[in-house]
């Protein structure tokens, strides 16, 4: 009769290091995995079952505005989104999926001009050149220079 180890229940004899928990590791592969940049966001998969329309977050827009214009539950809003807590959140985001709705966007595309992209830019440099974290002083410093960089006072330096 063979002898067992009482915690493991191996012979002692068998080899220790071909155990159920030390099992061979995975061969290794030495190509890298494939990387995707994206310049845009993607837009969010759109279900055959829920079809529906994209439409462009406003300041004034509220879930419960958006479910009474387009006829939809809020819970169905929420769940294409994954909008779960506090309904502020929707100002976080471009643009929401409006399942089930079959009609156009009760929203216009949002219109940047090439003059608003570049003081969300330099606005975003301000910020982290100057560690001015507030947004909206961030914005009145710049608007008082002009949209100038080099020309804002340094909020830091007093």
């Amino acid at each position: 009769m063979a002898e067992y180890c009482p915690r493991c229940q191996l012979r002692y004899t068998d080899d220790p290091s071909r155990t159920l928990f030390s099992p061979d590791p995975p061969p290794y592969d030495s190509s890298p995995p494939g990387y995707t940049f994206f310049v845009n966001p993607p837009l969010p998969p759109i279900n055959t079952k829920e079809a529906g329309c994209i439409h462009y977050v406003r300041q004034n827009d509220t879930l419960n505005g958006l479910s009474l214009m387009y006829k939809i539950p809020v819970q169905d809003i929420r769940r294409a989104n994954t909008l779960f807590g506090n309904d502020n959140l929707i100002h976080a985001r471009h643009y929401l999926l409006i399942p089930g709705y079959h009609g156009p966007s009760l929203s216009r595309e949002p219109e940047e001009t090439e003059e608003i992209e570049m003081h969300k830019v330099s606005l975003k440099r301000f910020q982290l050149m100057s560690k001015c974290v507030d947004y909206k002083m961030a914005t009145i410093y710049m608007e008082s220079s002009g949209w100038d960089i080099e020309s804002v006072p340094n909020p830091n330096l007093k």
